[in-house]
């Protein structure tokens, strides 16, 4: 049989698309939105079928196996798609993704020599570019090779001016939560998950009481101690754990009051949004005007292991 290439025609829109706008603006986004073009890349050769072959506990575990992504991930994206009839589900095992077939791509072996030929063929007949001198080649290559260290350069940095012992500390606390549960857990880069936490603190307004909270709920978790392995991943999911946790306290609270179980009370930040609402307005005053306090407070909650 001869060999055949596939590739995916997405249209100029695509990332305009409702749909895709959608998925894009609700929390780690651009992630469901990255494993969304990875499942239609995995669905071309069988025509926008994905077919569950059974090494996994449903086809969400199967998927995340086959991508290397979280399994919760790739749940959540396969319950958006199939409310917005993007994937049918087919028999139970078997997943067709409708828009796919009028964006496959394909030729066998045979057209794409020839198709190279061609090109090399047409490459022949232009005329030979300007020479240029040794110098001026130098001179673009040396340039080029600037910006692209530039740009790495760029990605590796982080401000360590702007990271404070409070984001280290947080740091430290969730390698330290994780050790609890796998002893043999790689070290990671500690000021990278510290420089998380600050924009987490900076730019998502988060508290390191609420951060605290998240990091010893979820790594005592049955399922989240086992997603939870990240400064990333904490931040991508701050909002869907707050409402695991609510979930979680308010069948507790149930059971109490049917006189099973205990009750456990939330902290005061879970409710802040009333508590804004319904409070006079006062003088906003700086976030970090006592930031050595902070980190005081940090160290006494680590150490009583709070």
């Amino acid at each position: 049989m001869a060999k055949k290439y596939y590739w995916l025609k997405l249209k100029n829109d695509f990332f305009r698309n409702p749909e895709v706008k959608i998925l894009r603006r609700v929390a780690g986004g651009d992630t469901y939105t990255l494993i969304y073009l990875e499942m239609m890349l995995l669905s071309l050769e069988n025509e926008g079928h994905l077919y569950f072959e059974g090494f996994g506990d449903d086809m969400a575990d199967e998927l995340s196996v086959i991508l290397d992504e979280q399994k919760e991930d790739v749940q959540f994206l396969m319950t958006f798609l199939q409310a917005k009839n993007l994937i049918e589900v087919k028999e139970g095992d078997q997943y067709f993704m409708n828009t796919i077939p009028e964006m496959i791509g394909k030729e066998t072996e045979s057209a794409r020599k020839m198709r190279v030929h061609r090109a090399k063929e047409q490459q022949k007949q232009l005329p030979d570019p300007p020479k240029r001198s040794h110098c001026d080649s130098d001179v673009t290559e040396s340039d080029t090779e600037i910006e692209i260290d530039k740009e790495i350069d760029k990605e590796k940095d982080i401000p360590r001016e702007k990271i404070c012992e409070v984001h280290l500390q947080l740091a430290n606390h969730l390698f330290n939560k994780m050790l609890e549960n796998n002893p043999e857990a790689k070290k990671p880069n500690l000021n990278s998950w510290a420089n998380t936490f600050r924009l987490m603190m900076e730019r998502d307004k988060r508290t390191a009481e609420q951060i605290i909270y998240l990091i010893d709920w979820s790594q005592q978790n049955h399922f989240w101690h086992k997603n939870i392995l990240s400064a990333n991943a904490i931040r991508k999911q701050f909002d869907r754990l707050v409402l695991e946790i609510k979930d979680e306290r308010s069948n507790a609270k149930n059971n109490y009051k049917k006189g099973s179980g205990r009750q456990e009370v939330l902290p005061d930040w879970f409710d802040k949004d009333k508590a804004v609402v319904s409070a006079p307005t006062e003088e906003v005053k700086p976030q970090n005007h006592d930031l050595a306090a902070r980190v005081e407070e940090m160290k006494k909650r680590l150490k009583e292991g709070k």
